[in-house]
């Protein structure tokens, strides 16, 4: 706006040159006539007095005289003021050419466009204004003015122009074919060419436009998938729900969330991932009716609003829908990706004024059912998962101030050597000593410390606790878990030296034990994070193994020094046949590979009997002994004195 009113003053400038000063104009010349005649009379007057003093004979023929030099010397003064005068308007008119140029050239040099104009007509316009209406400059003299502009903006127009100082005002300028251009615009008063005129500067503001709408859409829609975002998604459902009560109708809220979707973020890459939430994203619109909003909240979470409805069957049969869209293979550059998803569905009640937060958060709430309970599903939002919910706020509350104030312990359970039942090591247990419920088992809390990442500072904690309480315990073997939010975490293998060094436990002494979750998240970083901890000295056992997906290839990738059997193919043994072939062929597979085989979960003598039979190498569980505290296992230590550890005998029978 500043450059458009200061090309109104340039010009304005360079044309009011044209009008000559007030030293140049005819009133000027008149005063310099008078004076010169009356010097010449003056001059007359006063050598005729004197030479009629003198010689009064000689006055007639004196009196000729000097009326032949007075029009001598009037002749002289006349032509020099009318010489004065010409060099005077010859140099006034070069300054007006000069001005009418500059003031031609700044007008079609300037990037707006410029209207000489009075009520009537347009007088004169320079070519970028030609340019924007798409004509020729001499197709706009003549025409009105206001004629350039919209029919419901020429009165705006109108009374601006004749507003002397207006301010910028917006208008659609005509343009050929009939587009309209948006402009602004603003105009001041000029004398033109002796007349009193207006000059108007006009600017196209449409790409000022277009990206002030760039910016619009950026902050309520997603920049990849093009879906409304958050913003404006909290809008929209604030309509509809208003909508919704005025018509006693409901509102369905859908929260859903693509399952594994991390997996392919960390093995396919960002690149993948992104064109995967692309292709979701169009299958999640097919999915749905026109009439309903589809937004991107952030990350892998999409929400739907369902509007207009009397029932909630629509509202499951749209979510089916969107399970099995999104259940289908992915092809991303050639890479096939199977991801599913869960939803979770809230239903607004028509008789109460509902608040969208409080809607959103019990869809939430369903999702959560649905992803708990296997995934690929979807759950509607009931009243008790609220309270869940409430509970479980509660118990990280508590969580976090067991941190602070120190409330947990560690339990150590008897790992025996199969055959000679001498306890070799201890695996460190987590357990939480709760000022009201008493003692709690991990089963309860790790899966929340998980969740919300203080599983990270907690598995720590375990790891110094562990080495300084296992480091006088001889040459006992001590095993502690970590986990997979553990391993996302950088400077992991800087921790366990820590743990080493500030207890003085031999590197040796120690087993770290995985899952393969940590290996389903990103590979290379969880290998190249075991490698360095190997380094230290400290073994590696694989946890659970032959529950994940890829347990043989990751034998292959990392030596591992033991396989631990999971309990699921333990419990059946001696029930049937292939709990009983698979253990056998894990602890085969072990022999062959090097690596030494451990079972857990053992509860009877029967299963132990089994196992040694087949040949396992290790053995853990109840019917060795439960875990017990620091006390209790160092009482147990002390009656063994300086012989080789061997468990009591009431633990080994039958």
């Amino acid at each position: 706006m500043q450059h458009a009113d200061s090309s109104i003053t340039q010009y304005s400038a360079a044309a009011n040159v044209r009008q000559p000063p007030p030293s140049t104009g005819p009133r000027f010349f008149y005063l310099q006539l008078a004076a010169a005649l009356l010097v010449t009379f003056g001059l007359i007057g006063w050598l005729l007095t004197t030479r009629t003093a003198a010689n009064p004979e000689g006055a007639a023929s004196l009196a000729i005289e000097l009326e032949v030099i007075g029009a001598v010397i009037a002749s002289v003064f006349v032509a020099a003021v009318w010489l004065n005068l010409a060099i005077t308007v010859i140099g006034w008119r070069r300054r007006t050419v000069s001005s009418e140029v500059r003031a031609g050239r700044l007008a079609e040099a300037t990037l707006e466009g410029i209207l000489i104009h009075n009520e009537r007509a347009i007088i004169d316009a320079n070519r970028a204004l030609a340019d924007m209406v798409g004509v020729d400059v001499s197709a706009l003299i003549g025409r009105p003015m206001l004629e350039l502009f919209a029919n419901e903006q020429r009165a705006a127009v109108d009374e601006m122009s004749r507003e002397q100082g207006a301010e910028f005002i917006e208008a659609s300028l005509l343009c050929g074919g009939g587009a309209a251009t948006p402009v602004e615009l603003r105009s001041r008063t000029l004398e033109f060419e002796g007349q009193l005129a207006m000059i108007t500067v006009i600017r196209d503001v449409s790409e000022r436009k277009r990206a002030a709408e760039r910016i619009r859409h950026l902050a309520h829609y997603d920049s990849l998938t093009d879906l409304p975002n958050r913003v404006l998604f909290w809008d929209r459902l604030h309509q509809a729900l208003a909508m919704a009560r005025r018509h006693n109708e409901q509102v369905a809220i859908l929260c859903i969330d693509l399952d594994h979707f991390k997996e392919v973020n960390d093995t396919l890459g960002h690149a993948a991932g992104d064109r995967l939430l692309k292709e979701a994203a169009q299958r999640l619109r097919g999915s749905l009716r026109d009439s309903d909003t589809l937004a991107r909240l952030g990350g892998d979470e999409f929400a739907v609003i369902m509007s207009n409805l009397r029932e909630g069957t629509l509202a499951a049969e749209c979510a089916k829908r969107i399970v099995e869209a999104l259940s289908v293979t992915f092809d991303l550059d050639g890479n096939e990706a199977v991801i599913g998803a869960s939803v979770g569905i809230a239903l607004s009640n028509p008789a109460e004024e509902d608040d969208p937060e409080t809607l959103l958060r019990c869809a939430d709430l369903a999702l959560y059912r649905a992803k708990t309970e296997g995934r690929g599903a979807f759950r509607f939002f009931a009243e008790e998962m609220n309270v869940r919910l409430q509970a479980r706020k509660l118990l990280e509350r508590q969580l976090r101030h067991a941190m602070i104030e120190g409330q947990f312990e560690l339990y150590y359970q008897p790992q025996v050597e199969a055959g000679s039942w001498r306890i070799l090591g201890v695996e460190a247990l987590i357990r939480w000593r709760h000022p009201e419920r008493g003692l709690i088992m991990p089963s309860e809390f790790v899966p929340l410390a998980e969740e919300t990442g203080l599983i990270v500072p907690l598995g720590e904690w375990v790891l110094r606790t562990a080495c300084k309480q296992a480091q006088p315990w001889g040459d006992l073997r001590l095993a502690v878990n970590l986990s997979a939010t553990q391993f996302r975490q950088p400077g992991l293998e800087d921790a366990v030296a820590r743990a080493l060094a500030e207890s003085g436990f031999d590197p040796q002494r120690l087993e770290v034990e995985v899952t393969e979750t940590i290996l389903l998240q990103d590979i290379e970083a969880s290998l190249d994070a075991l490698r360095k901890i190997k380094r230290l000295g400290v073994r590696i056992a694989m946890d659970d193994f032959g529950t994940g997906y890829s347990s043989l290839s990751y034998l292959r990738t990392f030596p591992f020094d033991k396989i631990k059997i999971d309990r699921s193919f333990v419990h059946d043994l001696g029930q049937t046949e292939e709990a009983s072939a698979i253990v056998r062929a894990v602890v085969q597979l072990g022999r062959s590979l090097g690596i030494r085989t451990s079972a857990e979960g053992v509860e009877t003598r029967t299963q132990a009997d089994i196992l040694l039979l087949d040949g396992c190498d290790e053995v853990q569980g109840y019917h060795f002994g439960l875990p017990m505290s620091v006390d209790e296992l160092e009482t147990m230590l002390l009656r063994s004195g300086t012989q080789p550890l061997s468990l009591p005998p009431s633990m080994t029978a039958a």
